[in-house]
């Protein structure tokens, strides 16, 4: 989009996408069973979502693949995914380099990418509803993202809006670690970002504790604008600084 100021929806998707290292045409393998996983969601055969999210709403004729794709479309799942199994995977059960080039095609067409944003609405609703038990209004571009992000992770919220005491976030930032305590301690925060500090480390204790940094970090990283997820450093305050 070059310089253009992308929606608060778009926003959105772009920073969870980058998370979690998943595009409209990214294409995963079978390594879960799942005998294939595509796009921003990471549909799959073997759950049925790729059928139930895609490939329900598009004539498979239309479309360039190494056979036609219809039994996905016809068959009961487990059918389809054997089916899938049978003529897309190798011997060693990976996919096949023809028809992952051709599921990417597909999966980055301009109508099937509708209908990848079409079904993470689903989650852009849930971010509504989890930035209102905040305080924050359906524009506020940061706390739409944060929320999002809660919603495509973990879906649940369960904690009171908390208030924007600086001291308190300040001794947060010190609890998961000098690698992102070093990045965060620069930037001064404003009051919303302190209350998305905050309520980062209060829903992060709602986590399995093997979880909770990896939560905490994701969040914490909206949350100022930058931080190191995954071993990645993502820096997101250029992309913030569009939004009052």
């Amino acid at each position: 989009m070059g310089n253009e100021k992308l929606s608060i929806f778009d926003l959105c998707l772009k920073i969870t996408s980058a998370f979690e290292g998943a595009s409209f045409g990214t294409i995963a393998g079978n390594f879960d069973g799942m005998g294939m996983s595509a796009g921003i969601l990471q549909f799959n055969i073997g759950t049925g979502s790729l059928q139930a999210y895609i490939l329900n709403f598009i004539d498979p004729m239309v479309y360039d693949f190494p056979v036609p794709i219809t039994p996905l479309v016809k068959l009961p799942k487990e059918q389809g995914l054997l089916w899938h199994k049978d003529v897309a995977l190798d011997a060693a059960g990976k996919l096949k380099p023809e028809w992952r080039k051709a599921w990417q095609i597909f999966m980055t067409k301009p109508e099937v990418i509708d209908l990848q944003k079409k079904a993470c609405g689903r989650y852009f609703q849930r971010a509504r509803e989890i930035a209102g038990k905040l305080g924050f209004s359906q524009q506020h571009a940061r706390a739409m993202a944060w929320s999002y992000d809660v919603a495509v992770q973990s879906w649940s919220f369960g904690i009171d809006s908390p208030e924007a005491n600086h001291e308190q976030a300040a001794n947060i930032l010190q609890l998961y670690g000098p690698e992102n305590f070093m990045i965060w301690q620069g930037n001064e925060l404003n009051d919303d970002q302190v209350k998305l500090v905050i309520a980062s480390h209060l829903r992060a204790l709602k986590c399995r504790p093997e979880y909770r940094k990896d939560f905490f970090i994701r969040k914490c990283t909206i949350a100022v604008g930058t931080g190191v997820v995954h071993k990645t450093k993502h820096d997101f305050r250029k992309l913030f600084m569009d939004y009052p």
